[in-house]
């Protein structure tokens, strides 16, 4: 266990300096460890700046994940479940809950995003500094918590459903290049409702008197 922390030490501190093949040995010696016994944690910023890092296969055996394990990845492509794991699910190489009703993490490297269709719930950090993400349009989503797009430096315009209830305080804090979210308009049982609960601090302070957010008219009567 001591050699697995020295390991994802020197991988978050000189993931950049190490050369390729030094980066697979290490990889591969944290793989053999990590066969030796059940890896059921991962902890806060674990492998946060691993640039080198492409490909994540969690095991069956992990049942918990921290915020922004893999913050800093920016050449994660994709995010793998190893079969027989009750906690996790991968589609497409993004990380959501089991049920794929939470999109947990998407990585960090992906252009363009397209989320489960049964996913109604934008977790904290889930879109965390993805610097090609430039639109994203989403029908099913219901909740985006706080910090869900945090940083998301080049993204400029977001669309979502008539499922859409809530928007969380800071979902899109450091997002200062968003210029328009669209919201498609609401309805719940056939009947016409509000537009959705949007906190107070949706966005950093740049997006004020510039900001568009568009709802149906017959939403606003």
């Amino acid at each position: 266990k001591q050699r697995i922390n020295i390991i994802l030490d020197m991988l978050k501190t000189s993931s950049t300096d190490l050369a390729a093949d030094d980066l697979d040995k290490l990889m591969k010696e944290l793989k053999d460890l990590a066969d030796g016994s059940e890896v059921t944690s991962i902890g806060t910023f674990a492998f946060s700046s691993t640039t080198d890092l492409i490909r994540v296969t969690l095991p069956a055996s992990l049942t918990t994940l921290g915020d922004r394990a893999f913050a800093g990845c920016v050449n994660l492509e994709e995010i793998l479940v190893e079969s027989g794991n009750t906690a996790f699910a991968s589609e497409n190489g993004i990380l959501y809950n089991a049920d794929k009703t939470t999109v947990l993490v998407v990585p960090q490297s992906l252009i363009e995003v397209a989320l489960a269709d049964i996913c109604t719930t934008i977790a904290t950090y889930a879109f965390d500094s993805m610097p090609k993400l430039i639109a994203l349009n989403t029908n099913k989503v219901q909740t985006i918590k706080q910090n869900a797009f945090y940083n998301c430096s080049n993204l400029m315009s977001l669309t979502f459903g008539r499922e859409l209830t809530t928007i969380e305080d800071d979902a899109f804090k450091s997002c200062t290049k968003v210029m328009s979210v669209v919201v498609e308009g609401i309805i719940n049982k056939g009947q016409r409702s509000a537009v959705p609960s949007i906190g107070l601090s949706m966005g950093p302070s740049s997006w004020e008197g510039k900001l568009n957010v568009y709802v149906p008219q017959s939403d606003l009567n």
